[in-house]
């Protein structure tokens, strides 16, 4: 999960579960009630709207939880430190969540039909304990403890994935070059 995007974590990298993900979208609600999609275009609309959900949420699972700590108000203590030194900065059992909603309007040969298609996108990532390592005001690397996550990605009414860890050990070292700055 360490070097994992959001799209890995929840199936969209394979192509075969895409392509289930596609047809189960094709035969929602959503698409079926879009009057600007003719029916012979509904399976290609869904195809590309799971692609573009896919190019979405190409993000790092590990940048996320960067980009989460960055805002920890404890944290800014170790921006005190030194230039250039380095200085750990422990986490102890705690929760990472995320929620998003992203869209998408479908497009035939150019023209806009009007047809959005909503997504919602809900993950949670316990951390037993982390260990940051701060340099400059910049979180620039992480040994992470146990982990275990879950999380949902839907389209109206339609599941298109969902998915829940078992207590993992992710990669023990993350590094972030040239660092995510601490807000």
């Amino acid at each position: 999960m360490s070097d994992e995007t959001l799209s890995g974590f929840f199936g969209l990298d394979d192509p075969k579960k895409a392509e289930a993900k596609a047809r189960a979208m094709s035969q929602s609600p959503e698409i079926a009630k879009a009057q600007g999609i003719p029916p012979g275009f509904r399976k290609a609309a869904a195809d590309a709207s799971i692609w573009t959900l896919k190019n979405v949420l190409d993000t790092p699972l590990s940048n996320l939880l960067a980009d989460a700590w960055s805002t920890h108000r404890e944290i800014k203590a170790a921006i005190n430190a030194p230039p250039g030194e380095v200085r750990d900065f422990k986490l102890h059992d705690h929760e990472i969540a995320l929620a998003r909603k992203p869209s998408a309007e479908i497009v035939i040969n150019g023209a806009p039909t009007g047809v959005v298609m909503e997504f919602e996108l809900k993950l949670a990532i316990n951390i037993a304990t982390a260990v940051l390592k701060i340099r400059d005001g910049t979180i620039v690397g992480c040994e992470l403890g146990k982990t275990k996550g879950g999380g949902s990605v839907t389209c109206g009414k339609v599941t298109l994935a969902k998915r829940e860890t078992s207590s993992v050990r992710l990669a023990p070292n993350l590094t972030f070059n040239p660092g995510i700055a601490l807000r």
